[in-house]
């Protein structure tokens, strides 16, 4: 982590990756109101997707877009702002409350499995 994002938008990276090649994207929908989100799934920041999953369970809306390469998934990542897939946006679009979960640096954290809360409200 902490590298320069090879795309700098959702659409130009469409253009050089494969979905069901190098990357998926998993939806599943439950209350509208939550979505849980993981844009940075899979082989991007590994563990995402399972947690996001893990806090929808079968109650919230869930969406993870996974990087699926056997390597290079850091390809995919894209900087939160600029990520506009439009199934995300969506759900996003209809919830009140969306809660995204990303991955940290462990040299950033105290110990193995500290956990970092946010809040970036921005329009």
């Amino acid at each position: 982590m902490g590298e320069k994002n090879k795309y700098v938008s959702y659409k130009q990276m469409i253009e050089h990756e494969n979905e069901n090649t190098d990357y998926k994207i998993i939806e599943r929908y439950g209350a509208p109101e939550t979505a849980i989100i993981a844009i940075h799934g899979g082989g991007i920041e590994a563990g995402t997707t399972e947690v996001a999953g893990a806090i929808a369970g079968k109650d919230y809306s869930f969406y993870s877009f996974l990087g699926i390469k056997s390597k290079g998934n850091w390809d995919l990542h894209l900087d939160s702002r600029v990520f506009m897939e439009g199934s995300c946006l969506a759900m996003v679009n209809k919830a009140d409350q969306v809660v995204s979960i990303h991955g940290c640096e462990i040299e950033n954290a105290e110990a193995e499995g500290d956990v970092f809360l946010g809040d970036e409200m921005t329009s």
